[in-house]
């Protein structure tokens, strides 16, 4: 038996977590100060490992948002990367 899968919105080694999840319209993860704002990368991938997203991405007041209304629900992986380091995270996308 492996139990249920959940994710807590734990913030990882390089200081930003996935606010709203599961997430409803937008994909939001927010930063602290000390990941370098002008040179990330954001990555989405789904359930089968299907690259979906692939850009980089500037942090506005902290935070990321990433349309993702016209992706099917279900279970994501998100990778940010910065040149503090890469950390994922798994998203459940539940629309309303």
């Amino acid at each position: 038996y492996l139990g249920e899968l959940s994710v807590i919105e734990n913030e990882n080694s390089f200081g930003f977590h996935v606010l709203q999840n599961p997430a409803v319209d937008n994909l939001v993860l927010f930063a602290s100060s000390n990941i370098d704002y002008n040179n990330c990368s954001l990555q989405l991938f789904n359930g089968s490992g299907v690259l979906l997203y692939d850009s980089k991405v500037i942090f506005n007041n902290n935070q990321i948002k990433v349309p993702i209304h016209n992706y099917v629900p279900g279970i994501y992986f998100c990778n940010l990367k910065s040149p503090r380091g890469a950390n994922s995270n798994i998203i459940q996308y539940s629309p309303l």
